[in-house]
């Protein structure tokens, strides 16, 4: 099986050189909230073009799955956010494969301006809260695996930590 992920709807354009048989399509999505992903993700497709590409390759009855991440504290955590992106899954009838904002220095560097203008000192704190084996981790996790079971979405972490 051969695994396609994207934030883009340029896949539209060749989903029919895509077999059902031989590909899965997992589509990102960080957030719903389109002032928010532009600010997370400038370059990508808007939230709802994303959902409109799951659509259109569930109909060409292609398996689909969600990356739901990065997951930054007190940026895109939500209970609502979250809830909104298994709903997604569910229409889909997409898994999703889930994992936290992953804190190599350059990746820290990179998004601390964007950090400390939407959350001052949050980039102080995220080394403690997305240590591997934090409370807010292992709480956040747990608190994933069952909104997806209640809705019936098969759910995972994307890298699970040892």
């Amino acid at each position: 099986m051969i695994s396609i992920q994207t934030k883009s709807t340029l896949i539209l354009r060749d989903l029919d050189l895509i077999n059902p048989e031989k590909f899965d399509v997992g589509v990102t999505l960080t957030t719903m909230d389109e002032n928010l992903a532009k600010k997370l993700e400038p370059k990508a497709s808007k939230p709802d073009a994303r959902v409109q590409v799951l659509e259109e390759v569930t109909n060409k009855k292609i398996e689909t799955w969600i990356f739901l991440g990065p997951i930054i504290p007190f940026i895109n955590d939500d209970q609502e956010n979250i809830k909104k992106i298994i709903k997604v899954a569910e229409k889909n009838k997409s898994k999703i494969l889930y994992d936290k904002l992953n804190l190599k220095k350059w990746v820290l560097d990179s998004l601390k301006q964007f950090l400390e203008k939407e959350k001052p000192g949050l980039t102080e704190l995220l080394p403690k809260i997305l240590h591997p084996h934090s409370t807010y981790w292992l709480e956040k996790s747990k608190n994933i695996e069952t909104m997806c079971k209640k809705a019936g979405v098969e759910c995972k972490p994307a890298f699970p930590y040892v």
